[in-house]
């Protein structure tokens, strides 16, 4: 079975083709040209998490404040 795993890249798409024991690296103009790398069984397409409306990522802290935060409330994790 060859699976397709694809992700957005500086406006095309790049791509790790694994047949196999072998993985080819890919790099895509358009969606089309995704969809039509031949045989193919499987494409997974990396979907991105966290979008604004306006497009700018939400952007989860680091470090120190990662561990000892709820990245999302802001207050301290308690475990």
């Amino acid at each position: 079975m060859a699976v397709l795993g694809v992700d957005g890249w500086r406006g095309r798409w790049v791509g790790a083709l694994l047949d196999g024991r072998s993985v080819t690296l890919l790099v895509l103009e358009h969606v089309a040209a995704v969809l039509a790398v031949p045989d193919v069984d499987v494409v997974a397409i990396d979907m991105p998490i966290g979008l604004s409306d306006d497009g700018v990522r939400v952007r989860r802290p680091t470090g120190w404040w990662r561990c000892t935060r709820s990245w999302r409330s802001g207050r301290p994790i308690r475990g």
